[in-house]
C-alpha cells in the first residue's frame, strides 16, 4: 500500500521554525522528516536555501559604505584592520 502525501506549501518562516526544531531534535534528517511528514528532498532544499540566505546576510553585515566628504579633498583616511594591516586613503 502506498501512502499519498498531501502537498503542503509552507512559508519561509515556517521552514525556519521546522529547521530550528530539527536542530534541537537530535535526529537524523531522515528520522526527523519521517516523524514530521516531510519529504527529505524538500527539507534538504530548504536547508540549502536558508543557509545561503544566512551566508549572504552575514557577508552584507561585514561591509560598511563610506562616502567622501563634500569639502575640498584635503582629507585622509586610515583604517586599521583586525589582522594588523592598515589601509590608507589620501586625495
Amino acid at each position: 500500500m502506498t501512502r499519498s502525501r498531501k502537498h503542503v506549501r509552507r512559508s519561509e518562516q515556517q521552514w525556519r521554525e521546522i529547521l530550528h526544531r530539527f536542530e534541537s531534535s537530535g535526529q537524523s534528517q531522515r528520522e526527523f522528516c519521517n516523524a514530521e511528514g516531510l519529504t527529505l528532498a524538500s527539507f534538504a532544499r530548504w536547508c540549502r536555501r536558508l543557509q545561503a540566505t544566512q551566508t549572504r546576510s552575514a557577508i552584507d553585515r561585514r561591509f560598511v559604505e563610506l562616502s567622501a566628504p563634500s569639502v575640498a579633498p584635503t582629507w585622509s583616511i586610515e583604517l586599521e584592520l583586525p589582522d594588523g594591516s592598515v589601509l590608507r586613503v589620501r586625495p
